[in-house]
């Protein structure tokens, strides 16, 4: 059954109130709906359906028509709601119950940025990715999430588009790499001064101006690189420094961290456990080309049987933690795969059909703005609730389920106040058999 929404919830008109000051009226309700439609409408995303889930809803095509307007300041209003999400996240006391601070200490936050594509096949979509074969073609996107690790709160930073040289050159945009949108990202990231933020991401983007970018910031970073970066000092690759290292016998240190369970569905409670990973590791310093002093880890799991082949190399900036801190933060950047799979899994990254690329990134916000309303849930219970297991480790599919419950207790409310109005229910009541082969 498909919910009909009467009127909306309080805490969508909450969430998206101060969206006001930058649409006007119209845009600002074809928001709220696309947002509700997302989370509700699972499986049957359709703008047709999404007109149809609001009984005020006149114009079936009035949603279409807001995705290909001019007006719609999808980046402006994910950085506001970014804001405001931070300020409510600083307020949710940390999962251990402490709520002391030590003098001059630092709340620390973890920015993972990564990139995603989305696999597409029409031939008149615009911005398409064509490989070499032909078989596939893809639109990418880089996306950046910030994570509190003592409370769970997982904030996304403002989408970047990943724009073809083609599609430059069609619509007089500047071209930029998925490198370039991640210097961007993390250029214009406004985050307050008492966070203590690591940066992490894999081998794809450690470049130098993402480096300097961090820097500039004064941030730090914990990154995975290829084989193929140089120590200044030896000259040497970091391949041919770790088979010596292999050769000496030096990569035998053994150690074990509790990392979030990826085998368990992360929608269900199993997902709340932990597992144990095992770690056969060398540390030291290095002076790496473009890099600058780091620390590099060189690691593998304890069960593979190639050395080399199945090496991994973390770097880190942080010269003042160990190899167990190390490998901890860097499998924080889990978060942002399970990010990516919420997104496409239950509210519709992929669900698109539209040709104009420029719809089709509305879309993309739409679908991340519906991540933050969810994400801001969750915090508010736990603002009423912080020692609750619950609303600490639930994530999107659960949080999805309180909002329906939200919608049909809304719904029901409205309509014990029409009821005692027998004109105003003779009205909803025409209203009602329109919609019922929606809801048969």
């Amino acid at each position: 059954m498909i919910d009909i929404i009467l009127k909306f919830p309080k805490s969508t008109i909450y969430f998206f109130r101060f969206s006001r000051q930058y649409v006007n009226k119209a845009v600002y309700r074809h928001i709220m709906t696309m947002v509700l439609a997302i989370i509700l409408l699972r499986g049957h995303r359709t703008y047709a359906n999404a007109s149809r889930l609001f009984l005020d809803g006149r114009h079936k095509s009035c949603i279409s028509r807001c995705f290909t307007d001019a007006v719609f300041p999808g980046f402006t209003l994910q950085e506001d709601m970014g804001k405001r999400l931070l300020r409510e996240a600083f307020l949710v006391p940390p999962s251990n119950g402490r709520t002391d601070k030590i003098p001059g200490a630092k709340r620390k936050a973890y920015i993972i940025i990564d990139g995603t594509a989305q696999k597409k096949h029409g031939k008149k979509m615009e911005n398409k990715i064509i490989y070499k074969k032909g078989y596939t073609s893809d639109h990418l996107f880089v996306m950046g999430l910030l994570y509190f690790p003592d409370t769970g709160a997982r904030i996304p930073l403002p989408r970047r588009l990943y724009r073809t040289k083609e599609y430059c050159k069609k619509h007089g945009y500047k071209y930029r790499s998925q490198v370039k949108l991640a210097e961007q990202m993390l250029k214009y990231a406004n985050l307050p001064d008492d966070i203590d933020v690591t940066v992490i991401f894999d081998s794809f983007f450690p470049s130098e101006g993402v480096i300097n970018a961090i820097k500039r910031k004064g941030y730090h970073f914990v990154c995975s690189v290829r084989d193929n970066r140089v120590d200044i000092n030896r000259d040497k690759q970091l391949k041919v420094i770790c088979q010596e290292h292999i050769s000496e016998g030096r990569i035998k240190n053994r150690f074990e961290i509790r990392v979030s369970s990826k085998r368990s569905r992360y929608n269900q409670p199993s997902a709340n456990k932990y597992e144990t990973k095992i770690f056969i590791t060398y540390t030291e310093k290095l002076v790496i080309s473009k890099m600058g002093e780091v620390l590099v880890v060189f690691s593998r799991k304890e069960d593979e049987k190639s050395e080399l082949k199945n090496m991994r190399y973390i770097l880190t900036d942080k010269m003042d933690i160990n190899t167990v801190e190390i490998l901890t933060i860097y499998s924080y950047r889990w978060q942002i795969e399970l990010y990516f799979k919420e997104l496409k899994s239950y509210l519709g990254l992929g669900n698109y059909q539209m040709l104009p690329f420029r719809a089709i990134v509305r879309h993309i916000d739409c679908v991340i703005m519906a991540f933050m309303y969810l994400e801001y849930l969750r915090i508010c219970k736990l603002h009423k609730e912080p020692s609750s297991k619950q609303w600490r480790y639930s994530r999107t599919l659960e949080m999805s389920y309180v909002l329906q419950h939200e919608v049909r207790m809304t719904n029901l409310a409205y309509l014990k106040r029409v009821i005692k109005d027998e004109s105003s229910f003779v009205k909803l009541e025409q209203k009602l058999m329109e919609k019922l082969p929606l809801v048969a």
